[in-house]
C-alpha cells in the first residue's frame, strides 16, 4: 500500500476503507489498500452552489468537494475572526435578527403588547431563510488567536461588516457543527469603507461605551496569569491592551462607559488603573481619569468576575 504521507494534489487514487462520521464529519478510515493509478491529473471544476439551499442539510452532499459560491456575498458578522479566523457570508446582503424587524408578539404589529405569539411563525420563517442564507470562511487553520489575522485590509487593518466578496470558491468542510469554506483561491474582497462620523451639530460633549473584552490585567505587577476570564499569558494581555488604548484613545472621548472590566477594586494594580495609565501614557499625564467604585461591599460592584465602570 502506497503511504498517504506519497499522495500529492492531481493523483488519481483507487482504495479501500471503512467509510465514518468523525464529530458528523465524513472520513474514510481503517484504510487497508491505497494505490496511485495516475499522477498530474487536472481537478475537476468546482460544483456550484447558491444561496440560500433549500435546506441546511442539504450541503451535506457538498462535504469535502470543491465548490464555488458565484454570487456576491456580505460580510455579514467578523465575531469570530481574531480568534479563529473565521468569517460569516451571507447572500442577499448582510442578515439581522429576525425580532429587530418582525415583531413576535401581534401582525400586524401594534406596538402596544410585550406578550403574546401572534406572529412567532414569521420570526421562525425568517430565521430559517438566515440559517439558509449563509455560510462560514474559514482560514484552514487550526491555530486560536492567530498572531495574523487573516482576511484583514492592509490599508487599515480591518474588515468591516457589509465588505462583499464574489465567486468564493474552495473546499467545504464541516467543523463544530457548522458548514464552512476552506479557500483554495484567495478571496478577493471589495472592502467597505469606514461610514463618515456623524453630524450632531453644536456639541461640546462627547460619550461612548467600550467593550474592554474581560480587561484582566494579572496581579498587576506582570504575574497572575492565567486569569479567570481574560488573557491567558502576560504577552496576551499586553497584545490586548495596546490594541485596547489605542481604540479608546481613536474614540476622543470625553466620558467612556466600560465594559466587562475585571472587578478588582480601584487600587494601583488593579485593571481599571492599568488601562487609565496606559491611556495617559499614549496622551499626556491627567487626561484620563477612572471613577472610583461607590464604598461599601466589594464597591457595591457585585460578586461577579467583571462589572461595568
Amino acid at each position: 500500500m502506497d503511504s498517504v504521507s506519497n499522495v500529492n494534489i492531481g493523483d488519481y487514487l483507487k482504495l479501500t476503507g471503512e467509510a465514518d462520521e468523525f464529530f458528523q464529519k465524513t472520513e474514510l478510515k481503517i484504510i487497508t489498500t491505497l494505490s496511485v493509478l495516475s499522477t498530474g491529473n487536472p481537478l475537476p471544476a468546482p460544483v456550484t452552489i447558491n444561496l440560500p439551499v433549500s435546506a441546511v442539510p442539504d450541503l451535506e452532499s457538498y462535504e469535502g468537494m470543491l465548490v464555488t459560491f458565484p454570487q456576491q456575498l456580505s460580510v455579514t458578522e467578523t465575531f469570530t475572526l481574531g480568534r479563529f479566523g473565521e468569517v460569516l457570508l451571507s447572500a442577499n446582503g448582510r442578515l439581522f435578527n429576525p425580532t429587530s424587524f418582525i415583531d413576535p408578539n401581534d401582525n400586524p404589529a401594534s406596538g402596544t403588547t410585550s406578550s403574546g405569539n401572534g406572529n412567532v411563525s414569521a420570526v421562525n420563517t425568517q430565521q430559517d431563510l438566515n440559517n439558509r442564507s449563509q455560510i462560514l470562511m474559514d482560514d484552514g487553520s487550526t491555530v486560536q488567536n492567530p498572531p495574523i489575522v487573516p482576511y484583514l485590509n492592509s490599508a487599515d487593518t480591518t474588515l468591516r461588516i457589509g465588505s462583499t466578496i464574489t465567486s468564493l470558491t474552495g473546499v467545504l468542510d464541516f467543523d463544530f457543527s457548522v458548514y464552512r469554506l476552506q479557500p483554495t483561491i484567495s478571496p478577493a474582497i471589495n472592502y467597505v469603507p469606514r461610514p463618515a462620523v456623524p453630524s450632531v451639530g453644536a456639541a461640546n460633549l462627547r460619550i461612548a461605551s467600550f467593550n474592554v473584552l474581560n480587561f484582566f490585567n494579572g496581579d498587576g505587577l506582570g504575574g497572575g496569569f492565567p486569569t479567570s476570564r481574560g488573557a491567558n499569558t502576560l504577552s496576551e494581555f499586553n497584545r490586548q491592551r495596546v490594541k485596547i488604548i489605542e481604540a479608546i484613545k481613536s474614540l476622543n472621548a470625553d466620558v467612556v462607559g466600560l465594559i466587562e472590566m475585571e472587578n478588582d477594586g480601584n487600587g494601583s494594580n488593579s485593571a481599571i488603573a492599568d488601562l487609565v495609565n496606559g491611556l495617559n501614557a499614549a496622551t499626556a499625564t491627567g487626561t484620563y481619569a477612572f471613577i472610583a467604585d461607590p464604598t461599601g461591599a466589594n464597591g457595591n460592584t457585585g460578586t461577579d468576575a467583571i462589572k461595568v465602570p
